[in-house]
Order: C-alpha cells, then sequence, then structure tokens
C-alpha cells in the first residue's frame, strides 16, 4: 500500500497530466490525434479517483468528457479508436468511474452532453452504448478490413487493442443485455479476437464460453439447425429491451443504422470472394493454418480434415452451389464473429493445457487444473448437442462409429456439427464462416489430442449417410487405426515381462530375446485380447505381425485384471473431479 509520501507524489503527477489535457484542443480537425493521447487518456482516467475532494473530482471529470466530445465530434477517422478503447476499458471496469462520468453528464448543458438522457441510474449503460456506437461507426469505415477478420484471412490486420480481453468481454455482456445490434456486437466479437493472446486462462475460458452463447443464440438464423425440446434460449434473447433510437443521441442512430446496411450489402457482395470449388483451395488453407497443430500430431489432424473436406465437397454439390445466392444479414454476420473468437480463445485454452500438462515430455505435478480446464470445456462444447439439423438437412449429418468412448464425446459432437455446418456454407456461398468451420474441425481433433489422447480418423468422423438411389441411406464401412491398436498392445504385453522379469528388463534385453508370436497358443491368445480390445478378434490379422510376445506367458488374465482396476482408478478420478469442477464454477465471478 502506498504511503502519504508516494500517494502525494501521484496526485502531483495527476495535476500534471490534466494540466496537459487541457492544453490540447482535441476538436481541431487538422490532424491526427497526438501518439501519446491514449497514455495521457490513462493516467488521467486511472488518477481521478484519486482526487482530494469531490469538487476536483467533478471539475476533472468534466475536463474529461470535453475532451471525449471533441474526439467524437471531429471526423471518422480509425486514429480515433484507441482513445475511444482507453474510456471503455477504464468505464467498464471502474463501477466508481462510472458513477462519476453519469454524474457529470447529467450536469452538463443538454447540446453539450455525450449521451441523450441525463439520467444518472440509467446513464452508466447509455454512456457505453454510445461510445461503442462510435467505436463501430470509426471502425467500419475499413469495410475490407473487417471482412478479413471474420474471414479468418491472413491479411487481417492484428493490431493490438488498448483495451484489455477482459474489458472487451466486459463490453460483449453488456451488448448480449442491452439494445445493441447484432452487427455492433459482431465488431466487438472480433474486437476480443485481437485481445485472446493477451488474455489468462481463465478469460479465454470465458471467452470462449461467451462466444458459444452468442453463436448458440444466432444459430437458428441459418435455418440449418432447430432447437431441441426443452432447450432454455441463451441470455438475453428473451429479454424485452428498449428501442435503440431511445438510448443514443439522434445523429448517432442514423449513422449506425446507415453504416450497418451498408456494412451488410458489402458483405454480401463478397461473401463468395476466393470460395473455394475443389480440393486443392482447401488443402492450402489447411496446411496455411497448420501451425496451430501440435507438431506430433499436426500430419494426422491434416490427413483426418482433408478426408472429411472430401466429403463435405461431394454433398455440397457444385450445381446446388451455382444455384443459390448468398443472403447475409446482420445475424450471420454475428454468427461468424462468434464463431471466430470460439476458434481465437479455444487455442489459446489448447496452448496452456499444453504447458501445464506437458514439461520435459511428462506431466507435470499441476495435473488437477487442467482436469477443471477439461470439464469446463466440455461442458461448453456439449451445448452443441442441444441444436440439432432440420429434417431437410439429414443428408448432411456427419456420423461416428458406435457409441463414441469415454472423453470423445465433446470432440466428435464439434466435429460433426461443424462438418455439417460447412456443408450449408459452401451451398450458401458464406466463404467467410465456411474458413472458420475448417478451423474449428481442427480444432476438435487438437481437442481430442490434447484432451483425451484420442485422435479421430478421418475415415471414421467422416462417415456420412448419403441418399442411394432407391432413398435409403447407406452408412460407409467403419475402419479402426491398426496402428493405434497395435501400439496399445505392445505396451500392454511389455509391461506385464518387464513386471516379470525385473525393472531392469527393459535396459539389458534385446528384440532377439522376445520371440515372435507365431505358435498356434501364442495366436489365440493374441485373438483373445485382441478380441477385448476391438469386438472384432477375427478381423485383426493385420495386427499380428506388430505383436511379440512370449508364447509359454499368458496375458489374458493380465489384461482382466488390468482393465478392472482402470475402471476403478477411472470412477475414483471422475468423483475427485466433479467436486473440483463444482468448487470452480461457484469462483467464477463477471468483472463488472
Amino acid at each position: 500500500m502506498a504511503d502519504a509520501g508516494e500517494l502525494e507524489g501521484f496526485r502531483r503527477l495527476s495535476g500534471l497530466a490534466f494540466d496537459e489535457l487541457s492544453r490540447r484542443d482535441l476538436s481541431s480537425a487538422s490532424g491526427p490525434p497526438p501518439a501519446d493521447l491514449p497514455t495521457l487518456l490513462r493516467l488521467c482516467l486511472l488518477s481521478l479517483p484519486l482526487s482530494a475532494d469531490a469538487e476536483l473530482a467533478l471539475r476533472r471529470c468534466t475536463r474529461l468528457l470535453a475532451s471525449l466530445r471533441g474526439i467524437l465530434c471531429r471526423d471518422l477517422d480509425p486514429s480515433l479508436l484507441p482513445a475511444l478503447e482507453v474510456f471503455l476499458d477504464n468505464l467498464v471496469s471502474s463501477n466508481q468511474l462510472m458513477t462519476c462520468f453519469t454524474a457529470a453528464n447529467a450536469v452538463m448543458p443538454r447540446r453539450s452532453r455525450i449521451t441523450s438522457l441525463g439520467s444518472v441510474c440509467s446513464g452508466g449503460n447509455l454512456f457505453v452504448m454510445e461510445l461503442m456506437s462510435h467505436h463501430f461507426i470509426s471502425s467500419v469505415q475499413d469495410e475490407e478490413g473487417f471482412l478479413s477478420a471474420l474471414s479468418w484471412s491472413a491479411k487481417a490486420k492484428l493490431e493490438v487493442p488498448e483495451i484489455g480481453l477482459s474489458g472487451a468481454l466486459s463490453l460483449l455482456h453488456k451488448s448480449c443485455l442491452l439494445s445493441i445490434p447484432p452487427a455492433v456486437q459482431a465488431h466487438f466479437l472480433l474486437l476480443a479476437c485481437r485481445c485472446a493472446d493477451n488474455g489468462d486462462l481463465n478469460m479465454n475460458l470465458l471467452a470462449f464460453e461467451h462466444a458459444m452463447d452468442v453463436y448458440l443464440s444466432y444459430l437458428p438464423a441459418l435455418g440449418v439447425f432447430r432447437r431441441t425440446s426443452g432447450v432454455k434460449r441463451p441470455l438475453g434473447c428473451s429479454m424485452k429491451r428498449r428501442p435503440l433510437s431511445s438510448c443514443l443521441q439522434a445523429a448517432t442512430h442514423q449513422k449506425l443504422a446507415c453504416d450497418i446496411n451498408r456494412l451488410v450489402l458489402f458483405c454480401n457482395l463478397h461473401s463468395n470472394d476466393d470460395l473455394p470449388i475443389n480440393e486443392s483451395d482447401i488443402v492450402r488453407f489447411i496446411e496455411e493454418n497448420q501451425q496451430v497443430l501440435h507438431e506430433q500430431s499436426r500430419q494426422d489432424t491434416i490427413t483426418a480434415v482433408k478426408s472429411i473436406v472430401s466429403n463435405v465437397l461431394l454433398l455440397a454439390k457444385q450445381e446446388e452451389m451455382d444455384r443459390l445466392y448468398p443472403n447475409v444479414s446482420e445475424e450471420i454476420i454475428c454468427l461468424a464473429a462468434a464463431l471466430r473468437l470460439m476458434g481465437s480463445s479455444f487455442i489459446r485454452i489448447m496452448h496452456c493445457i499444453r504447458q501445464m500438462t506437458v514439461g520435459d515430455g511428462c506431466q507435470t505435478t499441476h495435473c488437477l487444473e487442467p482436469c477443471k480446464v477439461f470439464n469446463i470445456v466440455s461442458e461448453t462444447i456439449s451445448l452443441l448437442g442441444h441444436y440439432e439439423p432440420n429434417e431437410l438437412q439429414r443428408n448432411d449429418l456427419f456420423d461416428t462409429i458406435g457409441k463414441p468412448g469415454d472423453g470423445q464425446q465433446g470432440a466428435v459432437l464439434m466435429l460433426s456439427h461443424f462438418a455439417t455446418l460447412s456443408v450449408h456454407c459452401l451451398r450458401m456461398r458464406f466463404n467467410f464462416m465456411w474458413k472458420g468451420c475448417i478451423f474449428m474441425m481442427m480444432m476438435a481433433n487438437l481437442c481430442a489430442t490434447e484432451m483425451y489422447h484420442f485422435l479421430i480418423d478421418g475415415s471414421k468422423a467422416s462417415k456420412v449417410r448419403c441418399a442411394d438411389q432407391d432413398g435409403s441411406l447407406k452408412a460407409s464401412v467403419p475402419r479402426k487405426s491398426s496402428t493405434v491398436i497395435a501400439l496399445r498392445f505392445q505396451n500392454t504385453q511389455q509391461v506385464y515381462i518387464q513386471d516379470k522379469l525385473g525393472p531392469g528388463f527393459g535396459e539389458v534385453c534385446s528384440s532377439d530375446s522376445l520371440q515372435r508370436c507365431t505358435s498356434s497358443y501364442g495366436r489365440d491368445n493374441v485373438r483373445t485380447i485382441l478380441k477385448g480390445l476391438t469386438g472384432r478378434g477375427e478381423d485383426s490379422s493385420d495386427l499380428y505381425d506388430f505383436i511379440e510376445c512370449n508364447p509359454s506367458l499368458d496375458y489374458s488374465n493380465w489384461w482382466t485384471q488390468r482393465k478392472k482396476f482402470k475402471k476403478f482408478k477411472d470412477h475414483k478420478w471422475i468423483r475427485s473431479k466433479r467436486h473440483s469442477m463444482s468448487r470452480l464454477r461457484t469462483s467464477k465471478v463477471w468483472l463488472r
């Protein structure tokens, strides 16, 4: 805690900062604002609560309002965005500042007010809405930049904004509760994407959850998915809101409506630019983004996604793509922006999990924390299961083989959902959303690898139900990964032999000391165990060459006991993690 001397020094610095701000005429349109303006404004805003008395605080707040009004009165210019972001970041993170600003705004002459109403009780949210609207208006003058960010383009600008991820999420939370149009919500979703790299794990978890809520809110706008019975609508969808015209200044509302219409028209005209029509285009996009995958599983994931997308192209049918025209709306733009934030936050979450669980090739002592993260992410992904394709889209479903095992449901559900959505995006020529589907399918495989140690095989996950000539549905033949099963069995028999011969066996034993499993007894033993592993003991001859074992040893009893012990440990682990998750969920609080 600062002592009296430090506090007095900070107050003097605050006085110098406000004196410097008073000397600047921010309403002049002669040139761009000074480069140090965001820093100066942030210093003034942070020091405002330390004013010696209420009268001084009100005078300084009035000075800040005059500076803000000067910024808003200038010609629209992206160079003003950092200054607006400083105001927004500080206002949404401090109720004290919000109260001070609304009180100062209420006593100002009507023509000098920032918001249309001077009421202190409602002025806080109106103040934020006014600034958010101006931020949107200044940003979307660059329509190509907006669409590039929405389209996952490498050309998109990646400047880090002056607002942090926590502030961006607070703005998004307010936008869901207030009368913020979907296009403006989309803009701030994309703004949060640029903040994701600077956010910690908890902030990115909140970003992922919020993006999922917004995504599911606007998913029915596509006409592809519907909510299952008994599922409540996301927060804010059924709330009665004030008309937007009563919340903003008349000039701001008019300009906002004009720019939203212009942006939607631009997205309609250019939504099918660079739309992939062959496999080479798809492969190029996947390979351009392969750096988000870990090297050890990169090639398998790329192969799996390529296999899925090949089936997507077949389902989309070129003649249907040529016949249908894009019909982009505000809701669809916001849906695509939510998908963008989901991807940005998800990759950061996976990176954090990787850092927590992998160190020098082994698991660290902080193994409980990743388990909590796994539970939260899995719970969020499971919300996709509350929406199913409409009857007309049944042929677009991507089935899985049988029932997914423990830990696989989330990744398989995520993969199936976005594979189905990608078919519709190609048919409707929504290139800006199609790339997001491909990226999320890559994330589904990464999710399976990192969280569940299970890589979804491309041919397995892309089993598509297609109508044959008679109208019946046929499924592709399931195919297991022989290599994965063989490695599991090899590890089992190696551990068993080491237990029998001692801990030093692995260091001194050569491969020549292990006999090939060529005897009739040995093959029967292998077939018995493989039947327990795969359920298809007679169809596993391709695995025999992977396996080395001693014909004189019987591994079946050891394997049975091993499965019982694993079941006991899994049950104990699940009970402990449920308790850990409940404690974490109760501790999560939105920053106000």
